[in-house]
């Protein structure tokens, strides 16, 4: 590659990331937070319980005991508890479209607690701020933007030349050791802001011939052919109708999928982790790919990824500092001439 071509994409390597640093930056924070999501989203009540629960109540029975909470109110979802520790979390609406969050002791079924739906603690507020959520839709296309600078970054920077102090050698080899990885994360990271839109285009929901709010009788049938169809993990969530030709889904601890016809009680389509792609977004993003030791792996790159846009900044800052004094000791030369 030629001085000059390697002199343009050095240069914009440098615009790239004096544009995306801010971005990158608050992007960077709170995904090193969220690599420790289960522990900060669970390590209290009433999230996590005073004592665990070695014998929770079968999903039809905490389907019953949400509905019995809630007279009236109808069911949306149902989080399930994936350890002894954590309590069962119901997403209700109300008659009056209030939607609130009703916890439930996963070994009585009895309330724990109830929140309005529309508040947000510090870890929700945390992940909207990662997923740019927390300014609408134009937060999300910002975090988009941002993620593509990530691969920008790392392509730009390959051909680079690595001579210079620490601060550069430092930059050069953090870029070309972790910048693969950062890109990964980073690009899945971008199209999971566009993953709904995504499934509803590529792979949209199977349509079911009824779906009713079901009373805890009839849902028993349709959660033992789901679990039957899918016997790979653990029940983790289930996902109610809200229209007429929308199917129950089932969600699974390892990110598997079933859609049933609550109608007829059969089962319409199953999903793998892996299959369809899009299904790979979120565990390769987070690092859940790799299990528990992913994420705090992710949230360390995350913390490389703050390294490189530091020593960034230093380079760029030091550079200044040069030009500045060599424009200073330039007009000295000229004034001395003058003279």
């Amino acid at each position: 590659m030629g001085m000059n071509r390697v002199g343009r994409l050095s240069r914009f390597h440098v615009i790239v990331g004096m544009i995306s640093a801010v971005p990158l930056i608050v992007i960077a924070v709170s995904g090193v937070l969220l690599g420790f999501y289960d522990g900060l989203r669970h390590g209290s009540a009433p999230y996590r319980l005073e004592k665990p629960v070695t014998h929770p109540l079968g999903p039809a029975a905490l389907v019953g005991a949400a509905r019995s909470a809630y007279p009236g109110g109808r069911l949306e979802m149902l989080y399930l508890p994936a350890t002894p520790e954590r309590a069962v979390r119901a997403r209700m609406t109300g008659e009056a479209g209030k939607r609130s969050v009703i916890f439930l002791h996963p070994g009585t079924g009895k309330p724990i607690a109830v929140r309005d739906a529309a508040e947000r603690d510090w870890v929700e507020l945390l992940h909207e701020v990662h997923r740019g959520k927390i300014a609408g839709f134009t937060g999300e296309i910002l975090v988009a933007a941002a993620a593509l600078s990530v691969v920008l970054l790392w392509l730009s920077g390959l051909p680079s030349r690595r001579r210079g102090g620490k601060v550069r050698h430092l930059h050069g080899r953090l870029g070309r050791v972790t910048g693969g990885l950062l890109a990964l994360i980073a690009l899945t990271g971008g199209m999971l802001a566009f993953a709904k839109q995504l499934r509803e285009h590529l792979y949209p929901p199977p349509r079911a011939s009824a779906a009713t709010a079901l009373p805890a009788a009839d849902i028993a049938p349709l959660l033992r052919a789901g679990s039957g169809a899918y016997a790979v993990a653990p029940l983790e969530r289930i996902i109610f109708p809200v229209r007429g030709d929308q199917p129950l889904v089932l969600r699974f601890q390892d990110g598997g999928r079933v859609w049933l016809d609550s109608g007829k009680g059969e089962v319409l389509r199953t999903e793998t982790p892996y299959a369809p792609w899009v299904n790979l977004l979120y565990p390769l993003h987070s690092g859940r790919i790799l299990g528990r030791l992913g994420p705090p792996l992710v949230a360390a790159l995350g913390v490389l990824l703050l390294l490189l846009i530091g020593s960034g900044y230093l380079m760029r800052r030091k550079g200044a500092k040069s030009r500045i004094s060599r424009s200073s000791r330039d007009d000295r030369g000229r004034g001395a001439s003058d003279i």
